[in-house]
């Protein structure tokens, strides 16, 4: 029996897994909202714009080797955009360049946040984290840059999903008709949470994932990046 009402995650994926499984309402039992993203940042005192990567397949090149932080790549949204690189690069290269980065002493930290102070620092020079993680360093550091969106960014909406059977429904009702107010997605803009308040108006360029053909590879890909980035 399900003891939550809402479930509002930061990101996509898993909100389209629990669809799956029939978590929500069959009808309109979920919604995304507003959008931040996956970014490369770099630490100017160390890399020049110029000189930083064009493209994540890049970061094995031996001139980053021991300069490349990413969170564990099995949990967030971290394991999401690794999820949608498999399909965009396909299998071969995308193993080679997981096999590369671990071959390159990249750094594998605890989260987000921990790769964007561990940049600001200088303790890696560049770093794949979350664009809200990013500008929390960047509040207190001038010295780092995030690099521009590419074919190889995600964006990341947040998301609302009503739970099927809650114990409270015309709450939860009201709670995602609050949620999905734009009042809302742009005090999360102001509050330097999300990019942007409107996914209308969200950046073209970024991954553009077949959803149901990630969620059929999931267990798949999740075992791979388990063998891959075993600690």
């Amino acid at each position: 029996h399900p003891v939550a009402d809402v479930f509002w995650g930061n990101e996509e994926f898993r909100t389209r897994q629990l669809a799956a499984q029939q978590v929500f309402l069959p009808t309109n039992g979920w919604f995304a909202f507003g959008w931040r993203s996956r970014r490369v940042m770099i630490n100017t005192n160390q890399v020049d714009l110029a000189d930083a990567p064009k493209s994540l397949l890049e970061l094995t090149n031996a001139v980053w080797r021991g300069h490349v932080a990413l969170a564990y790549p099995l949990f967030g949204t971290t394991a999401t955009h690794f999820a949608a690189l498999r399909q965009h690069w396909g299998d071969e290269p995308w193993t080679d360049w997981c096999r590369g980065l671990r071959a390159n002493d990249a750094f594998i930290v605890d989260g987000n946040s921990v790769v964007a102070r561990m940049v600001a620092r200088g303790e890696a020079w560049i770093g794949l984290t979350d664009s809200d993680d990013f500008q929390v360093v960047a509040g207190e550091h001038a010295t780092v840059a995030e690099l521009p969106l590419n074919d190889e960014s995600l964006l990341i909406p947040n998301t609302v999903g009503i739970v099927r059977n809650g114990p409270h429904p015309d709450a939860a009702r009201r709670l995602a008709e609050y949620l999905s107010d734009p009042n809302v997605a742009r005090a999360l803009v102001e509050a330097g949470a999300l990019e942007g308040a409107e996914l209308d108006n969200a950046p073209a360029r970024g991954l553009q994932p077949d959803w149901a053909e990630l969620l059929a590879n999931l267990e798949d890909t999740t075992r791979r990046l388990s063998g891959l980035f075993v600690r």
